[in-house]
């Protein structure tokens, strides 16, 4: 299967909105709800995290100022960021979002929160 397609019909979504919705996707097309695969994730979270230490080693030789080590840190992180952001646009791998179970009605907690049904506030 292609990158970033629904499953069920086909159409190629855009990078960037993979990117920005990857966890409330809707195919333009067909109106599924699409999540992006936990192993492109994963591809993209390792490229990112490549690329921050390869940041942090380029960034912090040489560089002896009273905040120096607040550069390798941001630039770290906005490589961390980027690269990740960038895998993600090509690996994307669109699978359906399993359907989320309704939820329960709560009960009523004050009268079973004491012994004998009654509340103890003193």
């Amino acid at each position: 299967m292609a990158v970033r397609t629904c499953p069920t019909c086909l159409t190629v979504l855009s990078p960037a909105r993979v990117v920005a919705y990857s966890d409330s996707l809707a195919c333009p097309g067909c109106k599924s709800r699409l999540t992006v695969w936990d192993g492109s994730r994963l591809i993209a979270a390792f490229a990112g995290i490549l690329a921050g230490v390869v940041a942090w080693q380029l960034s912090s030789a040489g560089v002896e100022a009273a905040l120096a080590w607040t550069i390798p840190v941001l630039y770290s992180f906005l490589a961390f960021g980027g690269v990740s952001a960038l895998v993600l646009m090509f690996t994307a791998d669109l699978r359906l979002r399993p359907e989320e179970p309704a939820a329960a009605p709560m009960a009523a907690e004050s009268a079973h929160s004491a012994p004998g049904g009654a509340g103890s506030h003193h």
